[in-house]
């Protein structure tokens, strides 16, 4: 590993004194009641971390990794209270920086760089000129002895596509090279400040305990439980663009409702201590970000020389972070690839070139194909795909799972409990029940249309699949428990015969009683025996007018069926031949 440059004012000396407005302070009942005692604790965890972490990758870079210079800074000097844009290239090293994640908002009071206003703002300009999230962490970066801040509504020219196509590129060194992340948890748009707002009550013990799960979890929950608490007191947990920013960065404070978090690639730290821990305000708790560690694991083992098992612990891992980022939110949904790219950069990076396609990798197909929309999510399946390829979860605007080995509770996934090992892949699940069965699918070819790269916006792709196939229809399974044990209204039944029980069918598209289209084929994916037990699932997809192709419209499967109940199984019998499905 390789050290970055420390900067040598980010110690527990005096903060530069900084005239601060009247409006910093907040809730009477938040440990840290204004910005300044907010930065005097950031400096203490901040200082607690490079003494202890300083070893590990809360400091340490990756071998040969360039660092990137995003192409603007703000500047700030804390003696006007005035801010202006900077051009990183002219100057001889790259100063350290603070990034700030938040949620822009819809009142349209952030104040952004334009072609036409980025020459006004290279001039000093008042704090007092923007909105208060911002100037907030203007303030907090001041007071804890940095002087540059990379805000993108600032640092990106937003009417200059071309800039922002090259920026976003480069969005995820942004946020892992930064000295420090400041995220507005609790801030609903630009102007709802960083502290709560004064005279809220103090939280019971039972708001205190779903608080520290929330803070240790990466939103893997099941939507319709988590939508409205999230929404409420944690925004920047829905929010599509935050999910990498926070996967990437070494070191963030997260000024949330009730008290400020301090999370590194070590540690995470409480402002307020829990019941078994002493020592006041800024106690620690050990409790790692189980998705943030196991995506670091990821990485390390890819500079690993002559580890051949990377992408074994990539793939589960990957998926996680799609469960966990699909069911969040974008304003615009065609960003759905751009805001997790990167993520995907570094993996593919350091993973020895494999090969990332729409959100999917190569050397994971086909299992890969069987993502499955989370029913949970109803509201948000449509009734027709605007985005291609239809094999790709980013075709669909809902949050979207892989069938799991064992049906984790839904009050305790993997991502939340406290994991007992010191490596965090250790506590992602291997893989789906899906993982093992291969008999004869073979991807044939897979071609991508992504003019501005694997990572940018797709236009669409082809895969072609040699398996065996079957004319289905879907039914709507009424007067049972059908929903309760498998998640969904719906299933698939033969054309032909009725020789093979219903299948659980996932549409990818929202579908009400007699609007399915009637021919329909399913494509076998996995079919596995063990013992008594049989795992059977594939692709449901109709033919597209005019092409010899076809289109995804959903996925089919359960996870067991007894060889008494179904002694044939789906796809015995049936033909076999090349579909390509785009």
């Amino acid at each position: 590993m390789c050290q970055l440059p420390l900067p040598q004012n980010c110690t527990e000396t005096p903060a530069p004194m900084l005239t601060l407005p009247d409006d910093t302070s907040g809730s009477s009942t938040s440990p840290c009641t204004d910005l300044r005692t907010s930065a005097a604790l950031i400096r203490r965890w901040l200082s607690a971390c490079l003494r202890d972490h300083a070893a590990d990758y809360c400091y340490q870079d990756f071998p040969g990794r360039a660092l990137h210079r995003p192409k603007r800074l703000v500047e700030l000097d804390p003696l006007s209270s005035t801010f202006r844009l900077i051009h990183t290239s002219p100057l001889p090293s790259l100063p350290p920086y603070v990034a700030i994640s938040y949620v822009w908002g819809t009142k349209g009071n952030n104040l952004t760089t334009t072609t036409a206003a980025v020459s006004r703002l290279s001039h000093h300009t008042p704090f007092s000129s923007l909105p208060k999230t911002i100037r907030d962490a203007c303030h907090i970066t001041c007071l804890i002895g940095l002087r540059h801040i990379w805000v993108d509504a600032l640092c990106i020219v937003q009417d200059d596509d071309v800039e922002k196509a090259v920026e976003i590129a480069d969005m995820g060194s942004v946020y892992w090279d930064a000295w420090l992340q400041i995220a507005a948890m609790r801030s609903r748009d630009a102007d709802d400040g960083l502290l709560p707002p004064a005279g809220g009550s103090p939280p019971t013990p039972e708001e205190m305990d779903e608080h520290r799960l929330v803070m240790s979890a990466c939103r893997s929950l099941k939507q319709r439980v988590w939508d409205g608490k999230l929404l409420e007191r944690y925004p920047l947990l829905t929010r599509g663009w935050t999910f990498q920013e926070r996967i990437l960065a070494r070191r963030c404070v997260h000024f949330t409702c009730i008290d400020l978090v301090w999370e590194c690639k070590r540690e995470r730290w409480f402002e307020t201590p829990g019941e078994n821990e002493g020592g006041g305000a800024g106690a620690a708790k050990t409790a790692i970000n189980n998705l943030s560690g196991a995506f670091l694991q990821c990485v390390r083992l890819g500079n690993s020389p002559g580890h051949d098992s990377t992408l074994a612990k990539t793939v589960p891992v990957w998926r996680q972070f799609v469960m966990s980022y699909s069911k969040r939110y974008l304003t615009d949904m065609d960003d759905r690839l751009l805001a997790i790219s990167g993520i995907a950069g570094m993996i593919r990076r350091e993973a020895r070139g494999s090969v990332y396609a729409a959100g999917l990798w190569a050397d994971a197909m086909p299992f890969d194909l069987l993502w499955r929309c989370d029913m949970s999510s109803g509201n948000r399946l449509k009734e027709t795909k605007k985005r291609e390829p239809s094999w790709s979860w980013c075709s669909v605007d809902c949050g979207v799972d892989w069938p799991a080995l064992e049906k984790q509770d839904a009050t305790c996934s993997p991502l939340t409990a406290r994991p007992p090992h010191e490596d965090p892949l250790e506590y992602v699940g291997r893989g789906t029940y899906f993982e093992e069965g291969l008999k004869g699918v073979q991807v044939v070819s897979l071609q991508l249309d992504a003019p501005a790269g694997v990572f940018g916006q797709v236009h669409g792709g082809v895969v072609e699949l040699e398996s065996r196939i079957v004319p289905v229809r879907v039914q709507k399974r009424e007067g049972t428990n059908w929903k309760a044990l498998h998640e969904t209204d719906w299933a698939i039944v033969r054309l032909t015969d009725d020789l093979a029980p219903p299948l659980p069918y996932y549409p990818d598209l929202k579908l009400v009683d007699g609007q399915s289209p009637q021919h329909l084929l399913f494509i076998e994916v996995v079919s596995h025996q063990v013992g008594e037990r049989r795992w059977e699932a594939g692709l449901v997809v109709v033919a597209v007018s005019g092409s010899d192709a076809y289109a995804r419209v959903g996925m089919a499967g359960r996870r067991t069926v007894s060889l008494e109940e179904d002694p044939r199984g789906w796809f015995e019998g049936a033909d076999r031949r090349v579909v390509r499905v785009c």
